[in-house]
């Protein structure tokens, strides 16, 4: 296989897993692992940990550090997953090797470092790692968004909304970028758990939702605004099927679409209240629901959508 066929199988191999698609992810993982291509620890430990199994995503990349010992973004990896299993001492080891290794973002393993000590107690020495972070020098809003949440975490909210602004400010000209609703949500958490401003934080909520529809923590904090509780609501899986307003190219019809909500409600009417409001009104009425799958009981969890996927659409027979 050439370099251009190992690329484009690097890149199918990250696509299927943005695509939550683990299955393809780890086949295309295996197959570069046969290739000896260093690509493949990052990619198979990510799609193990999607799929839950994170002492198999950990024994991957510390096989992987030993193969490829250079490779920083093998030791950044490990250490956060280290940390996410509370395994804070190899947490710290493996930050000092990613530090240590030619080209590494310094930034991102410092902040990601100040979080798994911050996550240890030990809040002085995380707050030393965090202001040496430069927040410019984080590759997305993802980032920006985890160092805003980190100076939270670590007392310093007014840290924490300065750093949120300023990246949407600075980010201003990829203003429909989906990684963006991040920011605007950690500005939202900031609004309701701080300034218990219920109102800024639900219009936080919908700018997010406004760049991303599927933004599952903006959902997320709209159910923690609104409150919504009983004794035992259910899980819902809704799939709609409805008609766009308008073409999407010139010369073709209107297409017609698929999407799916899961909510928590207590029963399908007001499962469905909850989720039909997040529509736009002219599609809302074009909305015909599928029966409906009635999944678990979600006991002491908050009513209100919990994910939607994007809209599948296709053209009228």
């Amino acid at each position: 296989m050439g370099d251009e066929a190992v690329d484009e199988l690097v890149e199918r191999g990250f696509a299927a897993l943005a695509a939550r698609d683990t299955e393809a992810a780890i086949d295309a993982g295996l197959e570069l692992k046969e290739r000896r291509h260093s690509a493949s620890f990052e990619l198979l430990a990510l799609a193990y940990e999607a799929d839950g199994d994170v002492e198999r995503a950990i024994a991957v990349l510390e096989e992987g550090v030993v193969v490829a010992p250079g490779v920083w973004e093998l030791w950044h990896l490990l250490g956060n997953l280290r940390s996410g299993e509370e395994l804070f001492d190899q947490a710290q080891e493996a930050y000092d090797r990613a530090l240590q290794s030619e080209g590494a973002n310094v930034s991102m393993v410092r902040m990601n470092r100040g979080i798994a000590l911050q996550r240890a107690g030990d809040e002085a020495a995380a707050v030393a790692e965090l202001v040496q972070v430069v927040p410019a020098d984080l590759p997305d809003p993802i980032g920006r968004a985890a160092l805003a949440r980190a100076y939270v975490d670590v007392g310093s909210v007014e840290g924490g909304r300065r750093i949120g602004t300023e990246a949407l400010a600075d980010l201003a000209s990829n203003e429909w970028d989906p990684m963006l609703a991040e920011l605007h949500v950690v500005l939202g958490e900031i609004a309701l758990e701080h300034d218990e401003d219920d109102d800024a934080a639900l219009s936080c909520a919908q700018e997010a939702l406004a760049i991303d529809r599927c933004s599952f923590s903006a959902f997320g904090l709209i159910r923690d605004v609104e409150r919504l509780s009983s004794d035992a609501p259910r899980m819902y899986l809704l799939l709609y099927q409805g008609q766009w307003p308008e073409p999407l190219e010139e010369g073709q019809p209107a297409p017609g679409f698929h999407t799916t909500y899961f909510v928590i409600a207590d029963d399908v009417d007001e499962a469905r209240v909850l989720a039909e409001r997040f529509e736009p009104d002219d599609v809302r009425e074009t909305l015909k629901l599928d029966p409906v799958d009635e999944l678990e009981t979600m006991p002491a969890t908050k009513k209100g959508v919990f994910q939607v996927t994007g809209y599948s659409f296709f053209l009228p027979e």
